[in-house]
């Protein structure tokens, strides 16, 4: 299973959330459970989001671009940042729409837990 993160490095609520994502990137029992983090530089020059990752630390095991949105557009995002848990099987199980906080993440890990189930 698969978290996607989809970001900007000139997005503020992105910037804001990369503690909640670092969390996630170092959750031991989301590692032991073979869970990935993956992270989409949305609408972005890579050079700025690779900087921005550099100095605050690279919570994704890959990071992919964006440039033109148009895999946003097939994911469904409305702006940045969003995140979506991904089954096994290619489908989408859960998108949130924001950051990840201490008020959404509860509902991001129990969407984590059931997409992990057959």
């Amino acid at each position: 299973m698969t978290i996607v993160n989809v970001f900007a490095s000139w997005c503020a609520e992105c910037r804001e959330e990369h503690g909640a994502l670092m969390a996630l990137a170092s959750d031991r029992t989301l590692q032991r459970r073979g869970v990935e983090l993956t992270g989409i530089v949305y609408k972005d020059d890579p050079r700025n989001a690779l900087a921005y990752l550099t100095a605050n630390r690279n919570p994704f095991a890959q990071v992919g671009t964006d440039r033109s949105g148009r895999t946003g557009i097939d994911f469904g995002v409305y702006g940045v940042p969003e995140t979506y848990v991904i089954k096994g099987d290619g489908t989408i199980a859960y998108k949130l729409v924001g950051g990840i906080s201490e008020a959404n993440r509860p509902a991001l890990m129990t969407a984590i837990a059931e997409a992990e189930r057959p």
